[in-house]
């Protein structure tokens, strides 16, 4: 009996060290309930505020965050035409609305539509936002370009005109809501008057004011178009017959309108540059559109003569060749 009861001992001892050994390596193993996150350390370069535009000129913008060092596009604001209505849309989740792996992202909208990026450096990101026509439903891709936001302004920004005059400085920058950008090619009998500019929008007070005209030519081909609004110092020209022409609403005067060309259009020590000029891509067919930055310094008149000095001018906005061949 005794060494049957020592036998059933050694036995149930035996099983209970099993036991404790299986419970040791099972601890051990990953919960399979939840997955670890892997992150590339390089997609964590991007975290900020992300603006630009797309191919529509309308604007673009999205919130990049570290979320427990994953991460994530947070918040995201779309703005875009379909037909003829111009719409905004606003995301934003807690827990992001999509993982940034290997430099992508995508953003899945309810209807359909979409937002794919890939950031190009930790400063420029490019990519599609698709989206439903209006009219046949179908989905249509308007590409991108993203700059992230730390205070700085190039090529890739909104568009946007500053400008000082009597000491006194101006800024009007796209938002959508109230200011635009504006390009128009106009034909005249000594070629196509190129023009662009920024306005901002009727209100139930107030109608819609050009708040800058910036106008080129006289132009007759896309070849001239290029060559006229490539990097590097231009002239003024009465009317833009062969030059430029800038004309302001002078906030400072209830919006009177001044023009380089007015009055006896001197421009002794003034300067128009062409900083940057890119094109844009888009769906398009048989129509390019450009975006182009410019530096400018002029002296702008009245009818009546009355004349200001314009300094530290800068302006981004748009050209295309529309009916140029």
């Amino acid at each position: 009996m005794c060494l049957s009861g020592l036998k059933t001992y050694q036995t149930g001892g035996a099983l209970m060290a099993l036991l404790f050994i299986i419970l040791i390596f099972s601890s051990c193993e990953d919960d399979p309930s939840t997955p670890q996150q892997v992150v590339n350390p390089d997609d964590l370069r991007y975290e900020g505020l992300w603006h630009g535009s797309t191919s529509q000129t309308r604007l673009l913008s999205f919130q990049v965050e570290n979320l427990d060092s994953v991460p994530v596009v947070a918040k995201c604001r779309v703005g875009y035409v379909t037909g003829d209505v111009f719409k905004q849309r606003f995301f934003n989740s807690s827990t992001g609305l999509s993982v940034i792996s290997s430099r992508a992202f995508t953003i899945e909208f309810p209807d359909g539509g979409s937002l794919y990026g890939m950031f190009v450096s930790p400063e420029l990101c490019r990519g599609q936002l698709v989206i439903a026509d209006a009219y046949s439903g179908e989905l249509t891709e308007h590409p991108f370009t993203m700059i992230l936001s730390q205070n700085q302004t190039n090529i890739f920004s909104a568009a946007k005109v500053t400008y000082e005059i009597g000491g006194e400085q101006f800024e009007f920058v796209q938002d959508d809501n109230y200011y635009r950008p504006t390009w128009r090619n106009t034909q005249t009998g000594t070629g196509y008057l190129v023009t662009t500019g920024l306005r901002k929008l009727p209100t139930e007070s107030a109608s819609q004011i050009q708040l800058i005209t910036i106008s080129a030519g006289r132009i007759e081909s896309k070849d001239d178009l290029l060559q006229l609004f490539s990097p590097g110092a231009k002239k003024y020209a009465i009317n833009a017959m062969d030059g430029f022409e800038v004309s302001v609403l002078f906030p400072g005067e209830y919006f009177l309108e001044y023009n380089t060309s007015n009055y006896s259009g001197n421009q002794a020590g003034s300067s128009f540059e062409i900083v940057d000029f890119m094109e844009v891509s888009t769906s398009q067919e048989g129509n390019t559109l450009y975006k182009f930055s410019a530096r400018f310094n002029c002296r702008i008149y009245r009818m009546e003569g009355w004349e200001l000095l314009l300094t530290n001018g800068f302006f981004i906005g748009y050209i295309e060749t529309g009916p140029l061949k």
